[in-house]
């Protein structure tokens, strides 16, 4: 006998609570500030002229929101917080999509007030399982568009009050999101780079006769027979690449001052500030050997 659409719900209801229990517990263990812009960079940000998925969008606005609210309402208690890696990032993707599909499935098929008019019950479900997913001017482009329309009106108050107008704060967002979108374009090249070289120091130590191979290449080719070369090049890869987040969110007042039109610099007080403070450092590293954690 096939299972009511209750006891689906409720099954599925069962499925959330676990995925948000385990959900809870990582970010109760983890950097909740640099785990949220790690994806926030990976899942809301796009290069210059990148078609943008709207539908994508809008899901992650979603799912980042309540991580947010999950973060804030759960503070770690714990000072060694766990580093947030390419597995981190799967892992509370893999637990947020579980989560956000289970718990729709619970409230699609729950039976809310049973004494309830079936319509009201219907529209619901309905606005809440919205409410999940669904958000409304998101893109960047939106966003812009209603910014301009709202305030373009107040030019004067700004001007006067803020020293900058709604299209001046514009432009410096935009030059932001072209400094991010640059360095993680770049972290994503340097981790391609990393799996390119790890799969030639396979290959060349494949060739080579046993005896005459060094520690690292007998250790890299034994990661290789064992999960295989396609699984290594992209642990390598992923690892390269999320080794360098750090770098990809933090940039300096004068490293924007430099990027921004002189127009807009000279009415930012910020950036006639000799501060060189930064959230995150930023540096230039060598491609590091991150196949060994594969073995």
């Amino acid at each position: 006998m096939s299972p009511t659409l209750e006891e689906i719900a409720a099954q599925a209801a069962a499925r959330a609570r676990k995925a948000l229990q385990q959900l809870t517990e990582v970010v109760s263990n983890t950097d909740s500030v640099a785990l949220l812009a790690t994806l926030s960079s990976l899942r809301l940000a796009h290069a210059e002229g990148e078609e943008i998925d709207v539908d994508s969008f809008a899901r992650w606005q979603a799912k980042l929101e309540f991580l947010t609210w999950l973060a804030a309402t759960s503070p770690s208690s714990n000072t060694n917080a766990a580093v947030v890696d390419a597995e981190l990032i799967e892992r509370v993707e893999d637990l947020l999509e579980t989560y956000f599909n289970d718990e729709s499935l619970a409230v699609a098929g729950s039976d809310g007030d049973a004494d309830g008019d079936p319509d009201v019950r219907s529209l619901q479900r309905s606005l809440l399982v919205e409410a999940m997913h669904v958000r409304g001017e998101g893109t960047p482009e939106m966003v812009q568009f209603l910014a301009r329309g709202i305030y373009s009106p107040h030019v004067a108050w700004f001007t006067a009050n803020l020293g900058f107008t709604c299209d001046d704060a514009i432009e410096i967002a935009d030059r932001i999101f072209a400094l991010h979108a640059d360095r993680l374009r770049d972290a994503y090249e340097r981790g391609h780079a990393a799996a390119d070289a790890v799969q030639a120091e396979w290959k060349a130590a494949a060739e080579r006769a046993v005896e005459s191979r060094s520690s690292d290449e007998i250790a890299l080719v034994e990661a290789v027979a064992g999960r295989g070369l396609d699984w290594v090049t992209s642990y390598v890869g992923s690892k390269e690449a999320f080794s360098r987040m750090r770098e990809v969110r933090g940039f300096t007042i004068e490293e924007l001052s430099a990027a921004v039109p002189d127009a807009v610099r000279e009415k930012v007080p910020a950036f006639g500030s000799s501060s060189r403070s930064r959230v995150e450092t930023r540096g230039r590293r060598p491609l590091r050997k991150h196949w060994r954690g594969a073995v």
